[in-house]
């Protein structure tokens, strides 16, 4: 589906980009220092983070555009139980002390 233009082309709004810009640089830190604090696992990639939030905010922003008014999400405590615990699995693995190593 696309959006009505009506044959004209929609200014591009620099300041929309610098905070986004602004947006993607704040996020970057905050994956960067959970992975310093041992909360976000090292071993994954910042990138790989920040691309999954991108990813995300961009399909929430389609459901709205294609369905409109009609696209109604979850409640707000199912929404934030779900997300929880996708963050959660970013975290490092738990730790086994009955590994042994051979």
């Amino acid at each position: 589906m696309s959006v009505p233009t009506n044959g004209v082309t929609p200014p591009i709004d620099m300041d929309s980009f610098d905070m986004e810009s602004a947006a993607l640089t704040a996020l970057t830190a905050l994956v960067a220092d959970a992975k310093a604090e041992g909360v976000i696992d090292p071993a994954l990639s910042t990138e790989a983070i920040v691309f999954f939030y991108q990813a995300l905010s961009v399909g929430a922003c389609t459901m709205s555009l294609v369905h409109g008014d009609s696209a109604t999400p979850p409640a707000a405590h199912e929404w934030n139980a779900l997300f929880a615990r996708v963050l959660r699995s970013f975290g490092p693995p738990p730790h086994d002390d009955n590994q042994h190593v051979t």
